[in-house]
């Protein structure tokens, strides 16, 4: 039995739909979980390379066909965090952030690394200049960054905010960014290979 590529694609499409539909339901959860951080009596031990893996595939589909991006996922870890059955919003906000600025024909990569004690996670893409005066303002909320205002992509400033909030409070964990030193214009915006760098502590389970 042979299948072509139209099918295999429509398969493709259909796994992602769904996918993105529990993505949708673990938004819902978490805003519960803002409005009673209690529900993290519900938690449970994660495994982030299966949560990145998962995101990464959903996105990966569309930025392809739509604007001829790759996303890579290098690396491996078989560790595991403890918190909320919330976690999947983490790499969605990451891969979400990095499409929205990333110009066509690029590639976004993401990075699991381990240790004996934490999980690293680190995605890489070219976006707008993060000034130095700016690495901490853009996770305040409602904050943007200059260059990424005059890039033309909508944003309200929130996603990244949110980003470190689930970090830090949901799974004690801590998140950086890393600018590379050489700049150039994209459309005449300043931009940079930027890394959002996420270390999460490793649960005791293993």
């Amino acid at each position: 039995l042979q299948i072509g590529s139209n099918e295999i694609h429509l398969c493709n499409l259909a796994r992602n739909v769904v996918a993105l539909s529990q993505i949708l339901s673990t938004r819902i959860d978490y805003i519960d979980y803002i409005a009673d951080p209690v529900v993290s009596r519900d938690a449970e031990f994660i495994s982030v390379y299966r949560k990145f893996d998962k995101i990464v595939r959903c996105f990966s589909a569309a930025a392809q066909q739509e604007r001829r991006n790759r996303i890579s996922l290098r690396g491996s870890s078989d560790g595991t965090v403890y918190g909320p059955a919330i976690f999947e919003i983490i790499p969605y906000l990451l891969l979400d952030n990095a499409l929205k600025y990333t110009p066509n024909d690029n590639e976004i990569v993401v990075s699991i690394e381990e240790s004996s004690r934490s999980i690293y996670c680190i995605v890489s893409s070219i976006g707008p200049t993060i000034d130095p005066d700016e690495l901490e303002l853009i996770f305040s909320g409602h904050y943007r960054g200059r260059h990424a205002k005059n890039s033309g992509r909508p944003g309200s400033g929130m996603g990244l905010a949110t980003l470190r909030r689930l970090v830090v409070n949901a799974y004690q964990g801590n998140i950086s960014i890393n600018t590379k030193d050489s700049s150039f214009q994209l459309s005449g915006v300043p931009s940079s290979e930027i890394s959002f760098q996420i270390e999460f502590p490793r649960s005791k389970m293993n």
